[in-house]
């Protein structure tokens, strides 16, 4: 499921109270669980944890989780909770009915314009906060791509990652008695 469309990890850029977190999120399945694995460098110390949502939350969830990562936490989160996805039924009430309810609020589908990764997102909002989501229109990984407007003042925008074709290494050598930094190709990818 999420490592064939997730297969790079997402920036995920948070924004609260007029600060920026950038954390690192990767996402995988193992038997019957996704497990987001997030870290983020913070004083110099990278920091990090993971949010496990057992399949049933996947089906049927009614509600996001705004817990906030503390490093070196593994939090197994509700089955009446996801973080930072929709759920299967929520996704299909979006699909067929143009609106869903979640966290006890309904969301209207307002346009398809932005794409992100190849997928359509489902741009929706809710008329009484104007909390806006942009959600990959993706049945199998409906991944909460952006909010905006939350009312609980938490949001965010997913960034990919790109990863270098090659890397480089850095070698530290001596030449002439003077020590010179060489940047090479590792061609071992």
């Amino acid at each position: 499921m999420a490592q064939d469309i997730i297969t790079n990890p997402l920036l995920f850029v948070f924004k609260l109270h007029g600060q920026t977190r950038k954390y690192q999120f990767t996402f995988n399945q193992s038997n019957d669980t996704l497990y987001l694995h997030w870290g983020i460098e913070r004083n110099t110390r990278w920091q990090s944890g993971s949010y496990a949502m057992p399949q049933e939350a996947l089906k049927t969830a009614v509600r996001l989780s705004f817990l906030q990562p503390e490093d070196g936490q593994h939090i197994c989160l509700p089955i009446q909770e996801t973080f930072a996805l929709l759920s299967a039924t929520a996704f299909q009430e979006l699909k067929s009915q143009k609106a869903f309810h979640y966290n006890q609020t309904e969301y209207q589908l307002a346009d398809t314009k932005s794409q992100a990764m190849g997928y359509s997102l489902l741009h929706v909002n809710d008329s009484v906060d104007g909390c806006e989501m942009w959600i990959m229109d993706n049945p199998d990984f409906p991944l909460i791509w952006e909010i905006q407007n939350n009312p609980l003042g938490i949001n965010w925008k997913v960034a990919p990652i790109d990863l270098p074709d090659r890397l480089y290494g850095i070698v530290v050598d001596m030449h002439n008695g003077i020590p010179c930094i060489l940047l090479h190709l590792d061609h071992a990818l």
